[in-house]
């Protein structure tokens, strides 16, 4: 936006993005309460810089000034900067309502699960 805008296009810009920030917090509100009463068990994920990650499981951004290679061939690439969360849902058979559905990767969570939002990653 640029810095000669009126009051009033300022006003309107700051409504539409409360309004998304509004509708990424009850989404958020939403993954709670389900975590709180459902079976699953739920994993974030965040993949740390400089680590291969397998394709099919991120969403990939490449930088600009990158040279463009042939990645199609590839199961695999190399994280430079993780840009956003990713959420994965496993199968779990729980008796009871527990507080602790969000899990660290690596806790016993082998078996088959659905990836709900793929973590965002800069490509290196």
């Amino acid at each position: 936006m640029p810095y000669w805008c009126s009051i009033k296009e300022v006003h309107e810009h700051w409504q539409q993005e409360f309004q998304r920030l509004v509708d990424i917090f009850i989404a958020a509100l939403k993954v709670k309460a389900y975590t709180l009463v459902g079976n699953n068990i739920f994993e974030v994920i965040y993949p740390i810089s400089e680590t291969r990650v397998m394709i099919k499981d991120v969403a990939r951004e490449k930088p600009t000034t990158s040279v463009q290679r042939k990645n199609s061939e590839l199961e695999t690439c190399v994280v430079q900067i993780p840009l956003a969360l990713g959420l994965r849902s496993h199968v779990c058979e729980r008796k009871l309502v527990d507080y602790n559905s969000f899990r660290k990767p690596g806790n016993d969570l082998s078996g088959r699960y659905d990836l709900l939002l793929p973590p965002l990653i800069l490509e290196g």
